[in-house]
């Protein structure tokens, strides 16, 4: 986490070395994850050789305690890799993690020698970051994207699973990666992590981009941390977030963010006080569920988003992986809009797609609403259908 005084060093002024005649032992720092920034600066590595690498970002993200997002920010200052062994890994993006924990963690650089010349780098697998000028490196940077960008983290916190979320706009429009550990993330689709509670995503600051999903209780929404004005001596960084159906505001990196902890919102903040201090939050309220075949005593069925009946619409022949009609897909969500046509049309019954079947569930939707107190003029939830 950040330090009370949030602008404190976690290491600093200091060499981390292995002797290279000692058998015994490796260098590799293994660091944490979390909702914040993590400084590190004036810190020489030498000797080797190293395990995964001489510095490891987000060491056990999603496991045993250590909860994600794992889009930490890494903040480089005056970081000297050049008594390193020859030919030895500086950066590792994840380690000893869940798939997301290779794909979040977020590298920055204040000066030249840190990153290589570079002020930011990416995971290799968020291929996106390409088409924003963004240049792969090699073995030495884990083959990060690497750019002169404000690259920040933006973290979506729900008590409630909001199934999976759609976040498109730079960096994000490209296909989907299917394969591990992407599953999807390069084209900005996000599953929750239940044990933090919460989504997240490296973007760029001053950029805009859109969010769509199905919205249950309340998502509060953070944008990187103000401990990069304070040590860039910059403006607050901003970013633009349109949210699907619901609102639109601006984000600020000096937003309040006293409803966070370690694990997430872990009882950190009430709704109320979530809505007095956020600049941006998502309120959905819960649907209420019906008598109806397949439903269990106090389930909550997922809403559905688009037409309850149709069918799928291939041009030519039908593909070979199995597919159904699910009102519950939305563009960019898991297997849907497989035909190119109709987005409730949807892969199934083969990983990563989930089981086929139809919707036996009814429910009473219950209209989602959202607040703000944005910069911006407060916008209406846009309308989604004729009333």
């Amino acid at each position: 986490k950040n330090f009370a005084d949030g602008v404190s060093h976690h290491f600093r002024d200091g060499i981390l070395a292995h002797n290279q005649k000692d058998p015994y032992g490796i260098l590799q720092f293994l660091g944490p994850s979390g909702p914040f920034t993590f400084r590190f600066a004036n810190m020489t590595f030498a000797g080797g050789p190293v395990g995964a690498a001489a510095l490891c970002a987000g060491q056990h993200c999603g496991l045993n305690g250590a909860g994600g997002p794992c889009d930490v920010q890494y903040l480089l200052e005056d970081v000297d890799w050049t008594r390193l062994e020859a030919r030895q890994q500086r950066i590792k993006f994840g380690v000893n993690s869940l798939s997301f924990g290779l794909v979040q963690p977020i590298f920055l650089a204040t000066d030249n020698a840190s990153l290589g010349g570079y002020r930011a780098m990416v995971s290799q697998h968020l291929n996106g970051f390409a088409a924003m000028g963004c240049e792969q490196q090699g073995f030495l940077w884990d083959s990060g994207y690497a750019c002169n960008l404000p690259v920040r983290r933006l973290n979506f916190w729900s008590e409630v699973d909001q199934g999976n979320l759609t976040l498109s706009g730079p960096g994000y429009d490209v296909e989907p990666n299917w394969a591990y550990p992407s599953k999807g993330l390069n084209a900005g689709l996000m599953e929750y992590e239940p044990m933090h509670k919460g989504y997240g995503l490296p973007v760029v600051a001053g950029q805009n981009y859109t969010l769509s999903g199905t919205w249950r209780g309340v998502v509060a929404v953070e944008f990187s941390d103000r401990i990069l004005k304070e040590v860039l001596g910059t403006a607050s960084e901003r970013m633009y977030l349109d949210v699907l159906n619901e609102t639109s505001c601006n984000l600020t990196s000096s937003d309040p963010r006293g409803y966070l902890s370690p694990r997430g919102r872990a009882g950190e903040a009430t709704v109320s006080k979530l809505e007095e201090s956020l600049t941006c939050i998502i309120k959905g309220e819960a649907i209420q569920p019906t008598d109806s075949i397949g439903s269990s005593p106090g389930s909550v069925p997922a809403r559905p988003t688009g037409r309850p009946e149709g069918e799928c619409e291939f041009q030519g022949e039908p593909p070979s992986t199995p597919y159904h009609w699910d009102p519950r897909c939305f563009l960019g969500g898991l297997g849907c809009f497989a035909d190119a046509i109709n987005p409730e049309c949807a892969f199934c019954g083969v990983p990563p797609f989930p089981e086929c079947g139809t919707t036996t569930t009814t429910t009473e939707l219950v209209t989602a609403t959202a607040s703000t107190t944005s910069l911006r003029e407060s916008i209406p939830a846009r309308p989604t259908g004729r009333p």
